[in-house]
């Protein structure tokens, strides 16, 4: 925040409140980590979240191993 922004009232958070945020889906984790669709299907959201949260990201870590060689 600089002088100019306290001087005419804007707040850090001025231009968040218009956005929305809305939770990523089981689907979405899935395919953010490079795993195919329904990789998880047969466990309940809560540990899907928590197995897709503590999961390595496919691609980065192809992508890392190709470049060290």
């Amino acid at each position: 925040m600089t002088t100019k922004d306290r001087v005419n009232n804007v707040s850090p958070t001025s231009s968040l409140k218009k956005v929305r945020v809305r939770k990523l889906t089981p689907l979405e984790c899935e395919r953010l980590q490079g795993l195919p669709d329904g990789y998880t299907d047969n466990v309940a959201d809560t540990h899907r979240y928590k197995t897709l949260g503590n999961a390595v990201t496919l691609p980065v870590v192809e992508f890392i191993i190709k470049n060290m060689l």
